[in-house]
């Protein structure tokens, strides 16, 4: 917004409104009265009160998305579907639009098809009989109906993304309904067109989706509606369907693929196998899977795919009637993608991951499932299996190397992989990958920490295997699964659990957009957006609400379902409670900032001396005074373990959530004074936890606690920290590349593994000798921090003083307010000075760029006042290639695609007065015009170890001298004989002195002269060396002159390297 008078504004929207209301929001009887700012909510309670007329025009014109409780169920939402006419109301509508959309106008098909798509799903997960209707024959036939006018339209067909986007809706209503032979066989039309542009469509996301959506809906309807015949000859589909089987052959055999193809292909081969058996001549199909086989690479996923097909589709046995071994397929394919087999606990823990996928990596998963664990238990109250002899006795943890070799996980143990990870309780595995930032939001250790959790919660928590007991039905607990995963990712070692900042990242900034506890509470798979809100409910009874906790846990349990549902429905209907996890919501958010993510600490992977067990009983004894304490050592392939379990007695009871609450806090305090008070780094590496709560005859508070640790090494040797050294310059010109050696750093007893660089301007390297650019003068801390073979640190820091380039001031020409007017920027480095005040609130500058390519725009704002920036190209003024707001100071990079004028625009909102400049780093006309630039001095240049490197040739060096400054040095290194002209020109009306000398010998100059106005002497160099320019002043006057040195063969005789 402009700044224009705010009351104006209000007045103006508060007339408008008066005139044309807002169609508003249309809310339910329930708690969903809130809407997105801008953004109309329609509810099923204002909906229901519409006639079908009128609901068709509101559909037609509005989003699904604009439809919140679409798949949910209410008593709006059963209000609305069991009204058959209405229904068949928007079927009919589906038909008419269908017949009349456009390829730039949907009329509304995508919102239809959802509504009648949410309708099969509140049916099937609701059990009404006056919903019953909406997953019968007729229903499906209507639709049928409905879809096939979508085909008959001439838009039908990829293209732009309106059509894109009925392809994706035909298909997903055909996966939730049913299809005929005439729809399958006019999908053809889509399938071909795509083939016949096959590689222009491969990277077209709105196309690909659309074809996957229209393929696999048909598949699915089809598997449906043959689920229960055991001849498929016998069924409409047999012989009918082969053109379209025959029309995936082109992608499926599509040999020049990437990864964002590979998905597509991989399901064009299981279409072809899935099909085999309806197709008029099912060798047909073999043929294609046996040439995938030959085509792709041994065990890659197209591979995979073809020979899983022709396992469960044929046999066994491929075109040529060689056997295909699908489980020796797996079998190396699991040794190809997870070659790495890691043991913990004694065997109950063991991780299969990639090579890829560090030893050290493993480590720190392994302690963070201690640090969950521990937090877990002291939750739960118990560390006792509900279930013992499940599979989960053993857990087991396959970790790929990547997003893209987790697809194959499908191939070779059967589950679905689009997820982040996902754990089977009925084999006591969870499966995830290693992942880049880039790739994921969520690093490998908290998407591992999440999927632990859900181990947690099946084997100690949850009776029953996952989805076969009553409380798991009708998404009862899939809030609760994943609330609590997210939320005991946030685990810690001694701080308890803390809320993860990833967490609060995506959670809308306008609390109207949030979720209540009761959508919370009733939240369903279909999406990840409840899993923040779940996650937060979860943090906010934890630490405000604590006996919720202790209840919930109670009725799951002991599997009350009636119980929960009823505690479920207080929680939901409870006002108080929403408020409070709504004001917790903004508390979290408005402290993102300060939040962090919980990882394991660096303590678990360091290597220290063996301690006796006895020993170490007595120190946690002595530090906690624990009775009747019980000791066992544990094996993993790295290291040893210890447990030491006791009773603790506290103080008198209050009541359970209190009397937790204490305990918890003690916990923690009895691992730091365990530490503090015993000089042995393994302490660093307990966890602790307290069940079985119970208050005795004397009514003080006992709990049974367990601490578990990382063992020493019984052959231990002392580690002889590394030494960090590096080299650079103390004092630079900006721009300057500057090359960092750490060569010197050393290591006694090993090698050092990591180098850590940090300049001091928000850049970092992990090179071991990097080179770097300072871009604003200041002063610098550069630190360089290693690490050893057996992790140990060190570390050194070095002050670096970047100094300005200097290539002279310009100061703005008024009334410089329009481009007509506007000030030049001849050159760049030069400082451009200007000033905004009362009258004058905007200043233009403009350059002449000699090319395309970066530039930088240094500002420095010494006003209190921010000022705004703009830059335009003068062929389109109106058009911004970079803006932003100057506080203080600012580095800005701009990408200037092509040669030209450019006027840079800068102006404020207050008339008070402002006092800025800036420079420009870049390709500027009047450089290439003139490459003679003049750089100035670089202070203090007055001793010899010091001096000005000159790199440079027939580049002027400005300088002067006066005051305290009695000299300048300036050094050149001479790489062969030859001849060098100096150029000494003094530009005051005082004499300067200057000299030349050669490294090493200070006492006789080669050369000397007084300077009274120019000097230009040609001297022969005999030998190459390091010689130094020792200019000095004879009079107490400031005296300016410049320095120039030229040579006949200048590449040869003088190293130019870094410097001017």
């Amino acid at each position: 917004m402009n700044y224009v008078n705010k009351r104006v504004v209000v007045l103006f929207l508060a007339i408008f409104m008066l005139i044309y209301p807002m169609k508003g929001v249309y809310a339910s009887n329930n708690e969903n009265t809130a809407t997105k700012e801008n953004e109309d909510k329609y509810y099923m309670s204002y909906l229901n009160t519409l006639s079908h007329k009128e609901l068709i025009e509101v559909l037609e014109t509005i989003k699904w998305s604009d439809m919140p409780e679409l798949f949910e169920f209410n008593e709006d939402i059963h209000e609305f579907y069991k009204d058959k006419e209405r229904v068949q109301a928007v079927i009919d509508a589906l038909k008419e639009k269908g017949a009349s959309y456009t390829a730039s106008d949907m009329k509304g098909i995508r919102t239809l098809v959802e509504v009648l798509r949410s309708g099969t799903y509140v049916a099937y997960y609701n059990a009404k009989d006056d919903l019953k209707y909406l997953n019968e024959e007729d229903f499906d036939n209507d639709c049928i109906s409905a879809m096939l006018a979508i085909q008959a339209n001439e838009n039908f067909g990829l293209g732009t993304s309106v059509q894109n986007e009925i392809i994706v809706a035909l298909g997903k209503l055909i996966s939730n309904t049913s299809c005929n032979t005439e729809l399958v066989n006019n999908s053809v039309k889509v399938i071909d067109q795509y083939n016949n542009n096959v590689k222009d469509y491969m990277n077209d996301r709105s196309k690909t989706t659309a074809l996957h959506e229209l393929m696999n809906g048909i598949l699915k309807a089809i598997k449906r509606d043959v689920r229960l015949e055991r001849d498929i000859k016998k069924t409409e589909w047999y012989g009918n369907i082969d053109d379209y089987i025959n029309s995936f052959k082109k992608i499926a055999l599509l040999e020049d693929i990437d990864e964002n193809s590979t998905w597509l292909v991989n399901n064009c081969i299981y279409q072809i196998a899935e099909y085999g058996r309806f197709h008029s001549d099912s060798r047909v199909n073999l043929k294609i899977l046996t040439d995938a086989m030959n085509i792709y690479p041994d065990l890659s996923e197209p591979y995979l795919v073809a020979a899983k097909g022709i396992s469960n589709n044929y046999g066994s046995k491929d075109y040529n009637d060689k056997t295909v071994d699908y489980n020796k397929v797996k079998e190396d394919g699991i040794d190809h993608y997870l070659p790495n087999t890691y043991t913990f606990d004694d065997g109950k823990m063991i991780i299969k991951a990639g090579d890829k996928v560090t030893e050290e990596k493993i480590k720190r998963l392994y302690w963070a499932s201690k640090e969950v664990k521990a937090q877990f238990f002291r939750v739960s109250g118990s560390d006792e299996a509900l279930e013992p002899g499940n599979a989960d006795d053993i857990l087991t943890i396959v970790i790929y190397n990547s997003p893209r070799e987790y697809k194959v996980n499908w191939d070779l143990y059967g589950y679905s992989t689009d997820n982040g990870g996902i754990y089977i309780e009925n084999i006591g595995t969870f499966f995830t990958y290693e992942r880049t930032p880039q790739e994921s939001i969520y690093s490998l250790e908290e998407l591992f920490r999440h999927e632990f959790t859900h181990y947690l919660q099946a084997r100690y928590i949850v009776p029953g295997l996952f989805n076969q007991t009553e409380m798991h039905k009708k998404d009862r607990l899939t809030w609760f699964s994943e609330g609590g995963a997210e939320f005991f990712a946030g685990s810690t070692r001694t701080s308890s659990v803390l809320p993860r900042k990833s967490m609060i990242r995506g959670l809308p900034q306008e609390p109207s957009g949030r979720y209540s506890v009761s959508k919370t509470l009733h939240s369903r798979y279909g999406s990840f957006e409840f899993y923040s809100y779940a996650f937060m409910f979860d943090s906010y009874i934890y630490g405000n609400s604590f006996e919720t906790f202790v209840n919930l846990n109670e009725y799951i349990k002991n599997s009350d379902v009636e119980g929960y549902d009823k505690y479920i429905e207080s929680l939901s209907n409870n006002d108080e409670l929403n408020n409070n996890y709504q004001e917790y919501m903004q508390e979290l958010t408005d402290s993102y900032d300060d939040l962090t993510t919980p990882l394991v600490s660096d303590d678990y992977l360091n290597e220290y001396e063996y301690k006796d067990i006895e020993s170490i009983q007595k120190d946690i004894k002595d530090s906690t005074g624990l009775i009747d304490i019980k000791v066992e050592e544990n094996s993993s392939q790295f290291f040893d373990s210890f447990t030491v379990k006791g009773s603790f007695i506290g103080d008198k009871s209050i009541d359970e959530c209190n009397d937790w609450q204490a305990m918890d806090k003690k916990a923690n305090d009895m691992l730091n004074q365990i530490a503090e008070n015993n000089n042995w780094e393994g302490y660093k590496t307990l966890t602790c936890y307290f069940t079985n709560y119970r208050v005795n005859s004397s009514n003080n508070v006992e709990y049974d606690i367990v601490f578990y640790g990382k063992q020493g090494d019984k052959d231990f040797i002392p580690n002889i920290l590394p030494i960090a050294v590096f080299e650079c310059p103390d004092r630079i010109v900006e721009d300057t590349i500057i090359d960092f050696d750490s060569t010197s750093s050393l290591d006694a007893d090993g090698k050092i593994v990591a180098y850590e660089w940090d300049f001091g301007d928000g850049e970092t390297s992990e090179e071991v000798n990097p080179s770097h650019k300072y871009k604003i003068p200041g002063q610098y801390t550069v630190t360089l921090k290693i690490m050893d073979d057996r992790r140990g640190k060190a570390s050194i820091i070095k002050k670096i003083e970047v100094q300005e380039l200097k290539n002279g001031e310009i100061e703005e020409t008024e009334y410089n307010n329009i481009p007509e007017n506007a000030t030049e920027i001849s050159a760049s480095y030069v400082k451009m000075n200007g000033k905004l005040g009362d009258r004058d609130l905007i200043d233009v500058f403009y350059f002449d760029a000699a090319e395309s390519g970066e530039i930088d725009i240094v500002f420095n704002n010494s006003s209190k006042d921010k000022l705004f920036w703009v830059l335009s190209h003068e062929s389109n003024k109106d058009s911004r290639i970079g803006c932003g707001t100057i506080y203080e100071s600012a580095l800005e990079n701009v990408n200037i695609e092509k040669s030209g004028r450019y006027n840079l625009t800068i102006y404020k909102s207050t008339r008070d007065d402002s006092l800025y400049n800036f420079k420009i780093k870049g390709s500027i006309l009047a450089d290439k015009e003139d490459k003679k630039d003049n750089f100035m001095e670089i202070e203090e240049n007055n001793t010899y170890d010091t001096a000005n490197e000159i790199s440079n040739l027939d580049t002027t060096i400005e300088a002067s001298m006066g005051g305290r400054d009695n000299q300048d040095i300036f050094s050149i290194d001479v790489k062969q004989a030859g001849t060098i002209s100096f150029d000494v020109v003094n530009k005051g009306d005082k004499p300067i002195n200057w000299v030349l000398f050669k490294e090493g010998n200070f006492e006789e100059y080669i050369y000397g002269e007084k300077i009274f106005d120019e000097g230009s002497k040609e001297i022969y160099i005999d030998e190459p060396d390091k010689y130094y320019i020792h200019v000095y002043k004879v009079t107490d006057e400031i005296g300016d002159y410049t320095v120039k040195i030229k040579t006949d063969d200048a590449s040869e005789s003088v190293s130019e390297n870094m410097g001017y």
